[in-house]
């Protein structure tokens, strides 16, 4: 019986994508996004009222 080598990993023709081209993808996506939200006015509702904390004193 014939011991057979495992198969080696496919060899792509494209290199990998590093940091830099995914902060790119990602940049062009939010881009996207905010020209649509733009040309279709989606109304985005105002942040919540930060409620600030009061200190009372007594005399």
């Amino acid at each position: 019986m014939s011991v057979m080598p495992p198969p080696s990993p496919p060899v792509s023709s494209v290199p990998p994508v590093g940091y830099h081209g995914a902060v790119s993808a990602l940049g062009l996506q939010r881009t996207y996004l905010l020209r649509l939200i733009r040309e279709l006015g989606v109304a985005v509702p105002p942040p919540p009222e930060r409620r600030r904390v009061v200190e009372s004193r007594a005399s």
